[in-house]
């Protein structure tokens, strides 16, 4: 049952998204406040997003079979795991670098990326002027 759940879930994850990327990549306007389906440009548009509402539903079932998964879990046997065993490696390591077994590194690591994936894009954005995205009013003319 794990296996459906997991399954469900990925699926409804695909139904739900992907109807969202097709609609971006045929250009319609991602900030609006509603969306008027009646008009002629976003009728084409309806059945893609309408789409996506079903995809909704089955991450439903998959939350719901989620929990039933949860709750035979919780009401089954308890079941002896028996010793733990590891594999023992084929030439055990002599020595282990310090840096390598404390956190100071991979936090530095994490920051140090962080800051080169997003220093440049935040700095534009603090810089520039006028650099906020227009609402963009489909429908009723305002």
């Amino acid at each position: 049952m794990q296996a459906n759940q997991l399954g469900l879930w990925f699926i409804g994850m695909i139904v739900t998204t992907f109807p969202w990327h097709w609609v971006g990549i045929l250009g319609t306007p991602r900030r609006m406040a509603f969306f008027d389906y009646s008009s002629p440009a976003l009728a084409a548009d309806a059945m893609s997003v309408t789409m996506s509402a079903f995809g909704g539903f089955i991450l439903v079932a998959s939350g719901v079979l989620f929990f039933v998964v949860l709750l035979q879990g919780h009401r089954a046997p308890e079941v002896d795991a028996g010793e733990y065993r590891f594999a023992a490696a084929i030439h055990p390591p002599v020595a282990l670098p310090a840096a390598l077994n404390g956190y100071a590194l991979w936090v530095a690591l994490m920051v140090g990326l962080t800051v080169t994936n997003y220093g440049f894009p935040i700095m534009q954005l603090l810089v520039r002027p006028k650099t906020s995205v227009p609402a963009v009013y489909v429908g009723a003319q305002r």
